[in-house]
């Protein structure tokens, strides 16, 4: 055997030695990766040289969390392979400085790693099974990244795209993950049994695979839905179990986690007292690593125990806390950062529109993975813009909250007033914003399927049985559509609610009716309301417009223009016109 292929064997066995002693947690694994980065040196080979940084720089992510540290290497490795180029390394790096970044509370630069990662894979014109298995990890860290969104929807598209990958290609360790996030995602959103359901096939898995840190992990979050569905004794003894297997691996970050569940898990039960002692062990272990992200979710539930425990000038102080360290994390410009992907996006369009002239089929459908890579940053600094702009509006309702409370029975009536106005001020930009994104979906979320609109008007008729009770309501018998069932609910939806809304009269009428001609469906919503003056007949369709009083008929204003939306992405047409009853008639016209 050649002095070379020595060298290549006892380099790969170091490399796999290594991973191996990251994945169990042992301090070993830095003597190892620093021996196979000598080795790379001595032997003058500049790849192996950046293939042993990335595992020195996963020690320090993982087991040391020593995130800086792994940066400064990651950094490194990705200079030493301007010389010897590999996408695969070069994604994995970048997804290191993105888990990174997103532990020390930097969620711009963790996104922009992730998604500079993506690109470079997206952009191969084939993939090897190593490069699928990185593109499922790299759409996992993206949905853990965007956990706290207000909206889980991008992240669940990401998390469940990982998921079809593992499945593709047979990877246990990354569907486990992905059943720990998806039972996660599940216990937000209180459906606390199925995600229970998920955690235990996360721990078998990983049971299976003799990762015993990562089935503590696991076994935390078990510990806590246990909680959540009010068998805390079982609950409590996963928790407990789940912390001493991670003092013995030793990871700092970890074993914080397992005292911010402890916290939880007694603020769920009422020992707000215990819950409190937990949290702040958590929080002396955090700073220490400086994990922000971290810091500012134990931050948060302080303000609340101490809250709940009575001691409203500490929750007062850790809320300013939690606010601080929130603002600190999201302090980018986030309309400069949605422009600046949209530049970057129409950029590559018009780059890619000029290649499909000379490109063949292979070069087309690089074109369409850019476009869904773009569209997909698109999403998440959409997602991120809204949660940044509602977070002043819920420090505004906990800090009325706290007065409140504080206050109790000292308020006169005008301080009431004030309180109220503040809180259906507060209540009303909620709506306006979750308003703004539904309307910001209609332009990238389309689901075209066979629908049949008589199911959709029985559907709204049961939604607005209670509005409808007095009301004179009929529908002629109406075709089936190739259209977005979602968009074309949300269309008759707003039609019926403004033609209920803004009618004043004794006896309500409402009315649909339905003509077809030789290359359209002509639908008309007839109400006996309030009526639309004419010079009014196009700015009704315009967003924010609106002709009446709001506390006279409440709304944000941009139900018909989503209506608009909707039937311009059709290729039709809306209209309103006057009519006998002294009403409205709204129109629509959709091509066949």
């Amino acid at each position: 055997m050649s002095a070379v292929a020595t060298s290549e064997q006892q380099f790969y066995h170091l490399i796999g030695k290594a991973e191996q002693l990251v994945k169990i947690q042992s301090q070993k694994a830095e003597q190892i990766a620093n021996e196979a980065i000598q080795l790379a040196i001595d032997t003058g080979n500049v790849l192996w040289q950046a293939e042993a940084c990335y595992q020195l720089a996963s020690f320090y992510s993982k087991v040391a969390s020593q995130f800086k540290k792994s940066n400064e290497i990651c950094e490194n490795a990705l200079g030493i392979l301007t010389l010897a180029p590999n996408i695969l390394l070069q994604t994995r790096l970048l997804r290191m400085m993105g888990m990174n970044e997103h532990y020390l509370g930097i969620w711009e630069n963790a996104q922009h790693h992730y998604q500079s990662a993506i690109q470079l894979l997206e952009l191969q014109p084939s993939h090897s099974s190593a490069m699928e298995e990185e593109l499922g990890f790299l759409y996992y860290y993206i949905s853990v990244l965007d956990r706290g969104s207000e909206s889980l929807e991008y992240p669940m598209e990401c998390l469940h795209k990982s998921v079809k990958i593992f499945e593709k290609i047979q990877n246990k360790e990354g569907l486990a993950r992905c059943y720990n996030m998806l039972g996660n995602h599940l216990n937000e959103s209180h459906k606390h049994q199925e995600a229970l359901g998920y955690l235990l096939n996360a721990h078998l898995y990983f049971d299976e695979l003799g990762e015993q840190f990562s089935a503590s992990v696991v076994q935390n979050n078990a510990g806590y839905t246990y909680c959540e569905l009010g068998e805390f004794d079982k609950g409590f003894e996963l928790l407990y179990q789940s912390l001493e297997t991670k003092k013995k691996f030793g990871n700092q970050n970890s074993i914080a986690n397992s005292y911010i569940h402890l916290g939880m898990a007694n603020k769920l039960k009422g020992n707000f007292q215990q819950a409190i002692k937990y949290f702040h062990t958590a929080e002396e272990m955090l700073k220490d690593l400086n994990s922000k992200s971290d810091l500012n979710t134990v931050y948060q539930y302080l303000s609340e125990v101490y809250a709940g425990a009575g001691d409203f000038k500490n929750a007062y102080e850790y809320h300013i806390l939690y606010d601080k360290t929130k603002d600190e994390m999201f302090n980018f410009d986030k309309a400069a950062a949605i422009m600046d992907a949209k530049s970057r996006f129409e950029l590559e369009k018009k780059k890619k529109e000029a290649e499909l002239l000379r490109q063949k089929n292979i070069e087309i459908e690089s074109y369409a993975h850019q476009l869904e890579v773009s569209n997909n940053e698109l999403k998440q600094f959409a997602h991120v813009a809204s949660h940044d702009l509602k977070e002043p509006l819920r420090m505004i309702s906990n800090y009325i909250g706290l007065l409140e409370k504080r206050l109790d029975n000292k308020m006169d009536n005008d301080t009431q007033t004030y309180m109220g106005f503040v809180n259906e001020g507060a209540k009303r930009m909620f709506s306006l914003i979750n308003s703004l994104l539904e309307f910001s979906k209609l332009n990238t979320e389309v689901n075209p399927v066979s629908i049949d609109l008589n199911k959709i008007i029985v559907e709204l008729q049961k939604h607005f049985k209670g509005e409808l009770k007095d009301v004179a309501f009929s529908s002629d018998k109406l075709p089936y559509l190739m259209a977005d069932e979602i968009h074309i609910y949300r269309l008759f939806e707003n039609l019926i609610s403004n033609a209920i809304k803004f009618n004043l009269s004794a006896s309500k009428i409402i009315n649909i009716t339905y003509a077809e001609t030789a290359t359209s469906h002509e639908f008309k919503v007839i109400d006996n309301g309030i009526g639309i003056a004419r010079e009014y007949y196009e700015k009704v369709f315009i967003i924010f417009q609106r002709l009446n009083a709001r506390d006279q008929f409440p709304g944000t204003g941009i139900g018909l223009a989503m209506c608009k939306k909707i039937v311009d992405n059709l290729r039709g047409k809306i209209w309103v016109e006057g009519n006998e009853f002294g009403g409205s008639t709204f129109c629509v016209s959709l091509p066949k």
